[in-house]
């Protein structure tokens, strides 16, 4: 989720839904699809930007290859990222003079990418996956304004105004509904 800017910023309100699907593919391997919601909140009373709010969908798709005969527990794929961010920034500029000045602006942002990934799969019963996956996102934006500094699905952006390089390790549990 995204990184708070100063010591006194808060991550609040963070969470991350993810739908995966998966089916054998002719020649081996998988072809996976995933579904997924984000959404975080940072508050900094000491910056400009008092309260960020972050709002997203994502769609993934692509497949999976089964890597050496070890019963299918480690695999290498790549998949492409489909991307929609809504921030919303409470911007607060001090005016001794005259006065402060509040300001509510709102970004939406869209994008597409890819991303390698390799994944290494224990099996905990006949329908229980515990799985843990390293990937690196590669994100452009094509439509929107600003700097996003998190595209769900896609990672943290370190500071590239339309391309997001960003990568990341996750522990998964996965359940199956069909044999």
């Amino acid at each position: 989720m995204p990184v708070p800017t100063s010591q006194s910023a808060r991550l609040r309100n963070q969470g991350i839904v993810e739908l995966a699907l998966r089916k054998e593919a002719s020649r081996g391997g998988y072809w996976v699809g995933l579904l997924g919601y984000a959404q975080a909140e940072i508050t900094d009373p000491e910056n400009i930007v008092r309260r960020q709010q972050i709002r997203g969908w994502y769609a993934k798709g692509g497949k999976e290859l089964i890597l050496g005969r070890n019963k299918g527990h480690s695999k290498l794929g790549v998949r492409g990222i489909l991307t929609y961010v809504r921030t919303t920034n409470d911007l607060l500029y001090s005016g001794p003079t005259f006065g402060d000045y509040e300001f509510t602006d709102r970004v939406g942002n869209m994008g597409i990418g890819f991303e390698p990934y390799y994944a290494y799969d224990v099996f905990l019963g006949p329908r229980w996956l515990l799985r843990w996956e390293t990937r690196w996102s590669h994100h452009i934006r094509l439509i929107g304004k600003g700097d996003t500094p998190y595209y769900p699905g896609a990672g943290v952006s370190f500071g590239f105004y339309n391309y997001v390089v960003s990568g990341g390790t996750t522990f998964q549990l996965h359940y199956r509904f069909q044999r």
